[in-house]
C-alpha cells in the first residue's frame, strides 16, 4: 500500500506529539508560540502545559503519529489514486483544544490561506476517538466519512469520488483491521462493480467485479485466507468468458483454459502447485537429453570421444528447432555407434552436420 509523506513530519512530527491540545477554557495560543516538552505542548516559556485551544497546527504534527491514519492515507490513495495530498490533510492548519497539553475534543482543519474545512475529527486523550470526515478544498463535497476508536480506524468508511462526488467504496473496520463486507461503486454510473468479503483484513470468501453497467460479471473467484482457492472465472464484458483456471493456496493447480475475442480456444494447460506440467515435463526431457548429448561428446574413452566428433562441423552455424533434432538424432547414433567400434567413419551422409557442435557448457544451455 502507497504511504504519502511530508516534509512536515520530519520537522515537527516527535513521539507522542499527536497527543496534542484540546480544551477545555477559554484560553488561545497560536502554535507559532508553542512548544513541546515529553509529547506535550506549552506556552512559550511556561511551566505547565497548554489547556484551551490551539490554532494553526501543521495537519502533519496532528494526525501524522496516529497509527490508524496512515492506514487511512494508504486505503485513500488505493481506493482514489487521484487525491492529493491537501485531500488527506497533510499540508493543512488546524485548530484543536487541548487539556493539559493533549489533544482532547474536536479538531477542524483548513488548508492554508482558505476558510474552508477540509478535515472534521474527535480527540479523546491524546488520540483520534470518534468520527472523523473529509472534504474537499473547496470544502463543499465530502470524500470520506469514518470513525476511529483509540487511535485505530474503527467502524463503517465511506469514500466518496474526487471528482464526481458519487460514493465508490464502502467497508467496514474493527480495531484497525478490515473485517465484513467490502462494497466498489463505479464513480461515474454509482453502479456496484466490486464485492467481497474481508476477514482479519483478508479476502476470504466469493469476490466478484463488474463492469460499470453493475451487471456484466467481470471477475468471479474464491478466496481463502487472501488467497484465490477453487475455480477462478474472467469474462470478456462483449464476448463473454475468456480464461477459466484453478487455483490452490493462490496458485494455478489444475487446469486453465482461455479463448479469444471470436470465442475460439487458445487451449487448455494443466498445473500443479503454479508449475506448468506439460512445461515441466518439456524441460526435464530437455535436461535429460542434454545431459545424454553431453556424455556423447566427451565419452570418457578419449577414442568414442574423437570418433563421435568426427561427424561435427566447426562452421558455427546456428541452429534451428529442426536442425537441432537432426543434431541431437545422429549425434547419439553415432555415439552408440563408436562405442561399438571407435574406429568407424562416419556415414557419407553425417560427414558434417553443418551446425555448431555443442561444448559441455553451451550444450547444457543449448537444452534447458
Amino acid at each position: 500500500m502507497k504511504r504519502i509523506h511530508s516534509a512536515i513530519f520530519s520537522a515537527l512530527v516527535l513521539p507522542g506529539v499527536a497527543a496534542l491540545l484540546a480544551g477545555c477554557g477559554s484560553k488561545v495560543l497560536d502554535f507559532r508560540n508553542a512548544e513541546i516538552s515529553n509529547g506535550k505542548v506549552y506556552a512559550n516559556g511556561a511551566n505547565t502545559p497548554f489547556s484551551g485551544k490551539v490554532t494553526n497546527v501543521p495537519g502533519g504534527t496532528v494526525f501524522g503519529p496516529q497509527p490508524g491514519y496512515a492506514k487511512l492515507i494508504s486505503t485513500l490513495s488505493n481506493v482514489s489514486p487521484d487525491l492529493s495530498i491537501a485531500d488527506v490533510g497533510l499540508t493543512a492548519l488546524c485548530d484543536a483544544e487541548s487539556s493539559d497539553g493533549v489533544l482532547d475534543g474536536k479538531v477542524l482543519c483548513k488548508e492554508r490561506n482558505s476558510d474552508a474545512v477540509t478535515i472534521e475529527s474527535q480527540f479523546s486523550s491524546g488520540r483520534l476517538d470518534g468520527s472523523f470526515t473529509v472534504h474537499d478544498q473547496t470544502g463543499a463535497h465530502t470524500l470520506a466519512q469514518l470513525s476511529f476508536k483509540d487511535g485505530q480506524l474503527d467502524g463503517k468508511m465511506q469514500i466518496y469520488s474526487a471528482k464526481s462526488g458519487k460514493l465508490i467504496h464502502v467497508a467496514t473496520w474493527e480495531a484497525g483491521v478490515l473485517n465484513g463486507e467490502e462494497s466498489g461503486y463505479d464513480p461515474d454510473t454509482g453502479n456496484l462493480i466490486l464485492h467481497a468479503t474481508l476477514v482479519n483484513g483478508t479476502y476470504d470468501g466469493e469476490v466478484t467485479r463488474f463492469a460499470a453497467d453493475g451487471k456484466t460479471l467481470l471477475y468471479k473467484g474464491t478466496y481463502v485466507h487472501g488467497k484465490e482457492d477453487g475455480e477462478v472465472t474472467q469474462f470478456d464484458p462483449k464476448t463473454g468468458i475468456r480464461e477459466v483456471d484453478h487455483f490452490a493456496d493462490g496458485k494455478l493447480n489444475g487446469s486453465a483454459q482461455a479463448w479469444d475475442a471470436s470465442g475460439k480456444s487458445l487451449g487448455e494447460k494443466n498445473y500443479v502447485n503454479g508449475v506448468d506440467v506439460a512445461e515441466q515435463q518439456n524441460a526435464d526431457e530437455k535436461a535429460e537429453l542434454a545431459n545424454e548429448i553431453n556424455l556423447a561428446l566427451n565419452d570418457p574413452d578419449p577414442k568414442v570421444a574423437a570418433c563421435v566428433r568426427a561427424i561435427v562441423d566447426h562452421s558455427g552455424m546456428a541452429m534451428n528447432d529442426s536442425q537441432q533434432s537432426d543434431y541431437d538424432r545422429k549425434l547419439l547414433a553415432r555415439h552408440v555407434e563408436c562405442k561399438a567400434n571407435p574406429d568407424a567413419l562416419p556415414a557419407a551422409s553425417d560427414q558434417s552436420l553443418k551446425i555448431m557442435p555443442p561444448t559441455s557448457d553451451s550444450n547444457n544451455a543449448s537444452h534447458s
